[in-house]
């Protein structure tokens, strides 16, 4: 890519609901189950998930002292009910993101506004919603990319950066929002459950413009192996969007990434970049490190997302991008990574910029 203008994320602010819940799913596994032996079987998986809190918009999930939850003994809710939810929280949890990104700004400076969601949809959209509660102005570009996943923050930084690479003056706002808790399903076996066990509420909002400050975006690459593609599925059912995750998901990632290395990460060695690597569950960030060969304290932001928030899905690599640009010692080249349907790897290379000083020029 030209050197002589370069798309740049100033800024990446991020969002997680008020209510903790990971201990108490777990806790109320032998009820969800009903089998107790599954129950302790998915509670140590639960256990070696590299996940210690994750978070959801439901204020009672489950039944609770004789109350009604969200998910009652008493049936599933049904996709209209959770799209309710949707239409009633996505906006809430977007908008904590997207506002402090927007701080100290006109907030009608934003000449396009990018929408990344896949666990709900309703018209007028949460891309109207989200102009009307952060007072952007009424003639702002809006795109919402539904349904692609884990990965369709990288679609919306690529069509970010075109933005600016085709008018410098431009200022987009990026924002991923899902609440993959409100698709909890009746499940049989451990690997039915096991998306329950990671799946968790976020949103993430970026600016994106010409200005030379924060992590400067390079080249894009996607590949697809279709002949994997029933290996991660995402499906909307009357019970709610339905997800298929096989449990080889990790050795596929691997060999995806084994073969396609050389054109996903031209000449990236591991030495020399900052590694962005989605983390959609512990097992997959262990195949990709294996596999890249890189030493362990490369993936230690991923880890620390999937720890502190579990896998919410398209926000997760940007808040693993959050605490590259937050951190004054990180700069230089770097490479995120994300993986989804498809069966889908995209790749993005970017520079994080060294920290300016918060006074004159840098010191020679």
């Amino acid at each position: 890519m030209s050197t002589s203008r370069r798309a740049y994320i100033n800024r990446i602010e991020t969002a997680v609901p008020d209510r903790e819940g990971h201990g108490e799913f777990i806790a109320r596994l032998p009820e969800l189950t009903g089998n107790r032996k599954l129950a302790r079987k998915l509670a140590y998986l639960g256990r070696r998930s590299g996940i210690t809190t994750r978070y959801t918009v439901l204020d009672q999930p489950f039944d609770q002292n004789g109350t009604q939850g969200f998910y009652s003994t008493r049936g599933l809710p049904s996709t209209g009910q959770r799209m309710a939810i949707y239409r009633r929280e996505a906006p809430r949890l977007a908008t904590r993101a997207a506002a402090p990104a927007l701080a100290g700004m006109d907030p009608r400076r934003v000449t396009h506004l990018i929408v990344t969601t896949c666990t709900g949809f309703y018209a007028p959209g949460i891309d109207i919603d989200l102009l009307h509660a952060l007072g952007l102005s009424e003639c702002v570009c809006r795109t919402i990319i539904g349904f692609m996943g884990c990965y369709s923050a990288f679609p919306g930084l690529r069509l970010a950066q075109s933005a600016v690479l085709a008018n410098p003056d431009a200022v987009v706002l990026v924002v991923s929002v899902e609440l993959c808790s409100i698709h909890f399903q009746n499940a049989v076996t451990a690997e039915q459950w096991m998306p329950f066990l990671i799946f968790a509420d976020g949103a993430s909002a970026a600016i994106v413009s010409s200005k030379p400050d924060g992590i400067a975006l390079g080249d894009f690459h996607t590949c697809i192996e279709s002949q994997r593609a029933d290996a991660m599925t995402w499906d909307i059912g009357n019970e709610g969007y339905t997800m298929t995750l096989s449990p080889k998901l990790p050795d596929y990632v691997a060999q995806i990434v084994k073969r396609r290395k050389t054109e996903m990460l031209a000449g990236a060695t591991a030495d020399k970049r900052l590694w962005a690597i989605h983390p959609g569950g512990k097992a997959i960030l262990d195949a990709v490190e294996k596999e890249l060969r890189l030493p362990s304290a490369a993936l230690a932001n991923s880890r620390e997302v999937l720890r502190r928030h579990g896998n919410m899905s398209s926000p997760t690599v940007m808040f693993v991008l959050k605490r590259f640009l937050d951190d004054p010692q990180a700069a230089g080249p770097g490479c995120a990574m994300a993986f989804g349907p498809g069966l889908a790897v995209e790749c993005c290379f970017f520079e994080k910029l060294a920290a300016r000083p918060p006074h004159g020029p840098a010191a020679h």
